[in-house]
């Protein structure tokens, strides 16, 4: 089963990603240009699929990385799509991992 449409995953991790992801997951590493860079990446994103009404943000963990993350997302994002929610996966990659490891919604390369 694929994640709903409306839902847009972004993987904030860096080199760790390769490792695997949540199936269908954007992966916008984190780092000094991701308040603009990563933003205009997400709006571009959000202008190609008008269904997005939830940006699932994070990280290994989701303790750093993806809370700033989702902080810059939600700020860049408010006044030109104000229908979208930004939220953190709580738990993270990690988090992920335990619970969906061995289905088809986690990729692996």
């Amino acid at each position: 089963t694929n994640a709903p449409s409306t839902v847009l995953v972004v993987d904030v991790r860096e080199h760790d990603f390769v490792h695997g992801c949540i199936r269908g997951a954007f992966n916008l590493p984190f780092h000094q240009s991701f308040p603009d860079l990563g933003v205009a990446a997400v709006k571009e994103m959000l202008e190609k699929n008008g269904d997005v009404s939830l940006v699932a943000v994070h990280c290994h963990y989701s303790q750093t990385r993806g809370p700033q993350a989702a902080r810059y997302l939600h700020e860049g994002l408010s006044g030109a799509f104000p229908q979208v929610q930004v939220r953190i996966l709580q738990g993270g990659w990690d988090g992920w991992q335990v619970k969906y490891k061995a289905t088809d919604l986690t990729q692996r390369f």
